[in-house]
């Protein structure tokens, strides 16, 4: 049992901890179908059955974020549930497999003023317009699978958005959106992978003539945007980004990492950044990361 400040259990990308996933940033597909904030102040309970064939956790939220006080009487649901179905059998090739599915739902008084959805490289590929408002229910849905093979991972999530009650002034509307991702990796230094740390079988030694474990990721994440949102101006931007990622980690110690990932985003409609005309977007991310 846990009350306080926590992540909020929904989707597997964000329950992993930022030392553990496989790239510099989480994908535009996560990232932006947990604003504000992945974190909520309030209550859950969580634990195993089956010997850890499933793992639940269920929590009642404010619904305001991080850092923030409840701004209506109402709270919000949280809800997440893994099933490990191959645990037992160590010696098939879908031992590792992870299922889960998670959704959180609540009625909401936010103010979406000047809100966004980003991308890794901080491009807005949707602003909302000033006045703009949810005071309905928000609805979120999500779906995840993982299974490790060997040196490799293979990942996936889908994730659902609706937002009854949008407005702008006079304008009413119920909006959702959806977003998915697929990524895989692949140590080329033979350990074996897993969703935690990647402990190198052969850390980094000058005397010794060892380089610790490298390992090679792509994946590929989309979002989409109801049309409506554009068309009766409550925001501005594009229907669609789909971002492509390929990436190169170094693991130089249980602890110590280094990782280059360069990310394209291409965007459905032309945006307008600072004047200039922008259909996609280049971004190359460096990023060492220490652990204690």
């Amino acid at each position: 049992f846990r009350v306080g400040q926590f992540k909020v259990p929904f989707s597997l990308e964000i329950s992993q901890s930022h030392k553990y996933i496989d790239f510099a940033e989480r994908s535009i597909a996560v990232n932006n179908m947990v604003r504000p904030s992945p974190r909520d102040i309030g209550a859950m309970v969580w634990g195993s059955v089956g010997g850890g064939f499933a793992e639940y956790q269920l929590g009642v939220v404010n619904g305001a974020g991080e850092n923030r006080s409840d701004n209506n009487a109402d709270k919000d649901l949280a809800g997440r549930l893994v099933l490990r179905p191959f645990r037992k059998a160590r010696k098939s090739a879908f031992f590792g497999t992870h299922l889960g599915v998670s959704g959180t739902w609540g009625a909401q008084d936010a103010d979406f003023s000047n809100a966004f959805f980003r991308t890794v490289g901080g491009t807005d590929f949707v602003r909302f317009a000033s006045g703009t408002a949810l005071e309905g229910n928000r609805s979120r849905l999500g779906t995840e699978f993982a299974l490790p093979l060997g040196p490799a991972l293979l990942k996936a999530e889908w994730m659902w958005l609706w937002m009854d009650d949008f407005r702008k002034s006079s304008l009413r509307e119920d909006l959702d959106f959806h977003s998915w991702y697929v990524s895989g990796t692949y140590l080329l230094t033979g350990e074996s992978k897993s969703l935690g740390r990647v402990v190198p079988d052969r850390p980094l030694s000058f005397a010794h003539g060892t380089w610790g474990a490298w390992e090679l990721a792509t994946r590929y994440s989309h979002f989409h945007s109801d049309e409506a949102l554009f068309r009766l101006g409550m925001a501005s931007g594009t229907t669609r980004a789909d971002a492509v990622t390929a990436g190169l980690n170094w693991y130089i110690n249980e602890l110590l990492r280094l990782t280059l990932n360069y990310e394209y985003t291409d965007f459905e409609d032309q945006l307008v950044i600072d004047g200039e005309p922008l259909d996609d977007e280049h971004a190359v991310l460096v990023q060492g990361q220490l652990e204690f």
